[in-house]
Protein backbone atom coordinates (compact mmCIF):
# COMPACT_ATOMS: atom_id res chain seq x y z
CA UNK A 1 0.00 0.00 0.00
CA UNK A 2 1.26 3.67 -1.13
CA UNK A 3 2.13 6.23 1.05
CA UNK A 4 -0.79 8.15 -0.24
CA UNK A 5 -3.18 4.88 0.14
CA UNK A 6 -2.17 4.99 3.65
CA UNK A 7 -3.32 8.56 4.19
CA UNK A 8 -6.63 8.55 2.29
CA UNK A 9 -7.21 6.02 4.39
CA UNK A 10 -6.25 6.89 7.59
CA UNK A 11 -8.53 9.75 6.88
CA UNK A 12 -11.35 8.39 5.82
CA UNK A 13 -11.83 6.29 9.23
CA UNK A 14 -10.57 9.12 10.99
CA UNK A 15 -13.80 10.71 9.35
CA UNK A 16 -16.16 8.21 9.83
CA UNK A 17 -15.13 8.19 13.86
CA UNK A 18 -16.13 11.88 13.58
CA UNK A 19 -19.09 11.72 12.42
CA UNK A 20 -20.08 7.93 15.03
CA UNK A 21 -18.91 10.29 17.90
CA UNK A 22 -20.97 13.38 17.10
CA UNK A 23 -24.34 11.24 16.24
CA UNK A 24 -23.21 9.43 19.46
CA UNK A 25 -23.01 12.50 21.65
CA UNK A 26 -25.36 14.51 20.28
CA UNK A 27 -27.85 11.68 20.49
CA UNK A 28 -27.10 11.95 24.00
CA UNK A 29 -27.32 15.73 24.93
CA UNK A 30 -30.73 15.88 22.83
CA UNK A 31 -31.88 12.90 25.48
CA UNK A 32 -30.72 14.46 28.05
CA UNK A 33 -32.01 18.18 27.35
CA UNK A 34 -35.73 16.11 27.04
CA UNK A 35 -35.54 14.46 30.44
CA UNK A 36 -34.75 17.96 31.95
CA UNK A 37 -37.44 19.75 30.39
CA UNK A 38 -39.65 16.55 30.78
CA UNK A 39 -38.69 16.75 34.49
CA UNK A 40 -38.75 20.21 34.74
CA UNK A 41 -42.70 20.64 33.05
CA UNK A 42 -43.65 17.67 35.13
CA UNK A 43 -42.37 19.28 38.43
CA UNK A 44 -44.51 22.43 37.45
CA UNK A 45 -47.51 20.86 36.61
CA UNK A 46 -47.47 19.37 40.16
CA UNK A 47 -45.46 21.49 42.55
CA UNK A 48 -46.72 25.20 41.30
CA UNK A 49 -50.29 24.60 39.69
CA UNK A 50 -51.39 27.86 41.15
CA UNK A 51 -48.87 29.21 39.02
CA UNK A 52 -50.58 27.88 35.90
CA UNK A 53 -53.65 28.10 37.14
CA UNK A 54 -53.05 32.14 37.10
CA UNK A 55 -52.47 31.86 33.38
CA UNK A 56 -53.54 34.47 31.38
CA UNK A 57 -56.64 33.26 29.34
CA UNK A 58 -57.25 30.27 31.67
CA UNK A 59 -60.25 30.84 33.44
CA UNK A 60 -60.81 34.81 34.84
CA UNK A 61 -59.19 36.13 37.45
CA UNK A 62 -62.22 36.59 39.93
CA UNK A 63 -63.19 32.77 40.06
CA UNK A 64 -59.89 31.31 40.13
CA UNK A 65 -59.35 29.50 42.96
CA UNK A 66 -55.70 30.00 42.94
CA UNK A 67 -56.20 33.83 43.62
CA UNK A 68 -56.94 34.36 47.60
CA UNK A 69 -60.35 35.80 48.54
CA UNK A 70 -60.50 39.71 49.67
CA UNK A 71 -63.75 41.24 51.08
CA UNK A 72 -64.66 45.32 50.89
CA UNK A 73 -66.65 47.12 52.81
CA UNK A 74 -68.47 48.75 49.60
CA UNK A 75 -71.12 50.68 51.47
CA UNK A 76 -70.88 52.34 53.83
CA UNK A 77 -68.21 54.49 52.89
CA UNK A 78 -65.47 55.30 55.07
CA UNK A 79 -65.34 58.54 56.42
CA UNK A 80 -69.62 58.73 56.21
CA UNK A 81 -71.86 59.71 59.17
CA UNK A 82 -74.47 57.26 60.48
CA UNK A 83 -77.25 57.16 62.62
CA UNK A 84 -76.81 55.04 65.53
CA UNK A 85 -79.73 54.45 67.55
CA UNK A 86 -80.28 52.72 71.06
CA UNK A 87 -83.05 51.37 71.07
CA UNK A 88 -81.90 47.89 71.91
CA UNK A 89 -81.70 47.06 75.56
CA UNK A 90 -77.77 45.81 75.31
CA UNK A 91 -76.69 47.06 71.70
CA UNK A 92 -77.20 49.41 69.02
CA UNK A 93 -77.80 49.53 65.85
CA UNK A 94 -76.91 51.30 62.45
CA UNK A 95 -79.44 52.47 60.40
CA UNK A 96 -78.09 52.11 56.77
CA UNK A 97 -77.57 49.30 54.59
CA UNK A 98 -74.70 47.34 54.97
CA UNK A 99 -72.95 45.98 51.50
CA UNK A 100 -70.09 43.74 51.79
CA UNK A 101 -68.24 42.55 47.98
CA UNK A 102 -66.00 39.71 47.56
CA UNK A 103 -63.37 39.45 44.55
CA UNK A 104 -64.60 36.05 43.57
CA UNK A 105 -67.57 34.00 43.77
CA UNK A 106 -68.21 32.35 47.92
CA UNK A 107 -69.07 29.10 48.70
CA UNK A 108 -72.34 28.47 50.23
CA UNK A 109 -70.90 27.60 52.87
CA UNK A 110 -68.98 30.46 53.71
CA UNK A 111 -70.16 33.52 56.34
CA UNK A 112 -69.80 37.04 55.87
CA UNK A 113 -69.74 38.86 59.46
CA UNK A 114 -68.64 42.14 60.70
CA UNK A 115 -66.22 42.96 63.61
CA UNK A 116 -67.32 46.63 65.22
CA UNK A 117 -65.04 48.41 67.78
CA UNK A 118 -65.51 52.00 69.07
CA UNK A 119 -62.23 53.52 69.26
CA UNK A 120 -60.85 53.64 72.78
CA UNK A 121 -62.78 50.80 74.03
CA UNK A 122 -60.63 47.18 74.57
CA UNK A 123 -63.33 44.79 72.95
CA UNK A 124 -64.05 43.99 69.36
CA UNK A 125 -67.58 42.75 68.54
CA UNK A 126 -68.37 40.05 65.98
CA UNK A 127 -71.84 39.42 64.27
CA UNK A 128 -73.32 37.58 61.25
CA UNK A 129 -76.10 39.96 60.05
CA UNK A 130 -78.51 38.12 57.40
CA UNK A 131 -77.12 39.88 54.49
CA UNK A 132 -78.60 38.84 51.32
CA UNK A 133 -76.62 37.64 48.34
CA UNK A 134 -76.62 37.81 44.31
CA UNK A 135 -76.62 34.89 42.11
CA UNK A 136 -72.87 34.71 41.77
CA UNK A 137 -72.46 34.97 46.06
CA UNK A 138 -69.73 38.17 45.21
CA UNK A 139 -72.31 40.74 46.35
CA UNK A 140 -73.60 40.72 49.84
CA UNK A 141 -76.55 43.50 51.20
CA UNK A 142 -78.30 43.85 54.72
CA UNK A 143 -80.93 46.57 54.04
CA UNK A 144 -82.29 46.20 57.76
CA UNK A 145 -80.62 48.17 60.53
CA UNK A 146 -77.34 46.19 61.39
CA UNK A 147 -77.72 45.30 65.14
CA UNK A 148 -74.00 45.85 67.19
CA UNK A 149 -72.72 43.47 69.37
CA UNK A 150 -72.03 46.22 71.62
CA UNK A 151 -74.32 49.52 72.86
CA UNK A 152 -72.88 53.03 71.79
CA UNK A 153 -73.33 55.68 74.39
CA UNK A 154 -74.52 58.62 73.60
CA UNK A 155 -71.43 60.66 73.13
CA UNK A 156 -69.85 58.07 70.94
CA UNK A 157 -68.59 59.45 67.69
CA UNK A 158 -67.21 56.75 65.91
CA UNK A 159 -67.00 53.53 65.15
CA UNK A 160 -64.26 51.15 62.95
CA UNK A 161 -65.46 48.27 61.04
CA UNK A 162 -64.64 45.28 59.26
CA UNK A 163 -65.98 42.64 57.03
CA UNK A 164 -64.95 38.47 58.24
CA UNK A 165 -65.21 35.76 56.39
CA UNK A 166 -64.96 32.09 57.51
CA UNK A 167 -66.03 28.78 56.35
CA UNK A 168 -68.04 28.80 59.72
CA UNK A 169 -69.44 31.16 61.80
CA UNK A 170 -69.54 28.58 64.74
CA UNK A 171 -66.00 29.02 65.24
CA UNK A 172 -66.68 32.86 66.57
CA UNK A 173 -67.34 33.99 69.87
CA UNK A 174 -69.37 37.47 70.45
CA UNK A 175 -66.67 39.69 71.83
CA UNK A 176 -62.71 39.76 72.05
CA UNK A 177 -59.97 41.94 72.85
CA UNK A 178 -58.17 42.78 69.85
CA UNK A 179 -58.31 41.37 66.05
CA UNK A 180 -55.30 38.72 66.42
CA UNK A 181 -57.57 36.88 68.61
CA UNK A 182 -60.61 36.89 66.35
CA UNK A 183 -57.64 35.71 63.73
CA UNK A 184 -56.98 32.80 66.16
CA UNK A 185 -60.28 31.71 66.28
CA UNK A 186 -60.01 30.71 62.33
CA UNK A 187 -56.44 30.91 60.66
CA UNK A 188 -58.41 31.04 57.19
CA UNK A 189 -60.82 33.56 57.72
CA UNK A 190 -60.66 36.99 55.66
CA UNK A 191 -61.13 40.28 56.97
CA UNK A 192 -61.52 43.72 54.74
CA UNK A 193 -59.48 46.16 55.53
CA UNK A 194 -61.05 48.75 57.84
CA UNK A 195 -63.76 51.44 57.20
CA UNK A 196 -64.37 53.74 60.19
CA UNK A 197 -67.37 55.51 59.91
CA UNK A 198 -68.29 58.60 62.42
CA UNK A 199 -71.84 58.16 64.04
CA UNK A 200 -74.31 59.64 65.27
CA UNK A 201 -76.42 58.69 68.20
CA UNK A 202 -80.33 59.11 68.37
Amino acid sequence: MSLREKVEDHILWFSLSLVVTGFVAGFGAHAALSNALTSQVTGTQQGNWEELAKSADWIPKGDCAAYPVSLTIAGPGSGSTVDVSNFEASASSLDTDLVVQANRPLPQSNAVGLITNEPGTPNYYVSFPPFDSDDARKVFRETAPIILGEKLNDKSTELNMWALLTDSSAKFGAVYSGLDQIRASDPNATLSAKVSLKVNPK
